[in-house]
């Protein structure tokens, strides 16, 4: 059930963000444009993560999809901890700022060399215990895809968001009962977003309370999906909500879609939600 529905301007902060983004900038050599990744993460079940943890020790791009050689390393050092769970709700860490030539990215290596998650149930998996299998991520790294491909404009900012979606990087085995998985995978699940072309999404998620009102809901699942699409695992971007019932996505595309809130057995939907680029729309869910 929907509460409300509204369209609005970017708050203060995003809109400083899109200001200089789009904005000419003085840096750089003539000919270079200003690239800046930000990672951000929109977790899966949330009610049965409690930590999740991946170690980053190199970023690459490449202007072709299809490379498998030739990438530039945008950056490279003694590493950085994502705290995945941390950033969700609009929260980003910005994971490389530097100046390129002129041209297209269509595809991003993220190199991880360490990750581990710990579930609700204290059951922990992680690259020193050996249930938690890197795959490539820590040789050829998670391949992201660009499509299509960003645009790196001498003289201005390109500001591209990396979201982890847990559901889609961290793969139980077996799939079926993920709370006591004998190990994980990490796998991509990394969805792109130029920030500047994008809208988000805001809004708080609430039940009945028992007595005539509504409470928010802590660790509720936030799906944006493809209209009249039900089918949770084909979202286009998932988030969690806080434990007041607030939510935030970043970097959606600008479109209309399906947004479902779910915790448990219960669960609300609004649907034909549009999302304007450079602009915030609010949804405010009631699960029953």
């Amino acid at each position: 059930m929907m509460k409300t529905a509204t369209n609005s301007t970017w708050l203060s902060l995003a809109l400083a963000l899109f200001a200089t983004s789009c904005g000419g900038g003085s840096s750089g050599a003539a000919g270079t444009g200003h690239l800046r990744v930000f990672a951000t993460d929109d977790p899966f079940a949330l009610d049965i993560v409690k930590e999740a943890h991946v170690h980053v020790s190199a970023i690459r791009v490449h202007a072709d999809s299809a490379a498998e050689d030739g990438f530039t390393t945008i950056y490279s050092g003694p590493g950085f901890d994502l705290s995945l769970l941390d950033l969700r709700n609009g929260v980003t860490f910005t994971a490389a700022d530097t100046f390129l030539p002129v041209g297209s990215i269509g595809q991003i290596r993220i190199i991880i060399d360490d990750a581990s998650l710990t579930l609700d149930n204290d059951n922990v998996y992680s690259t020193a215990l050996g249930n938690l299998d890197l795959t490539s991520a820590d040789t050829s790294g998670l391949k992201v895809f660009v499509s299509p491909p960003l645009e790196v404009v001498a003289g201005q900012t390109t500001d591209v968001l990396l979201d982890f979606d847990l559901s889609k990087t961290f793969h139980p085995v077996p799939a079926s009962d993920p709370p006591n998985a004998a190990k994980f995978l990490l796998m991509p699940g990394i969805r792109t977003a130029n920030l500047v072309d994008s809208g988000e999404l805001r809004g708080v998620v609430t039940q009945d309370d028992g007595a005539g009102g509504e409470i928010g809901v802590d660790k509720a699942t936030v799906y944006v999906l493809p209209p009249g699409e039900t089918d949770l695992t084909l979202s286009v971007a998932t988030s969690g909500s806080d434990p007041d019932g607030s939510y935030a996505i970043l970097g959606v595309a600008p479109g209309t879609y399906d947004v479902i809130a779910a915790k448990g057995a219960l669960q609300g939907t609004v649907t034909a939600v549009d999302i304007f680029a450079a602009e915030s729309t609010t949804v405010d869910i009631l699960i029953e």
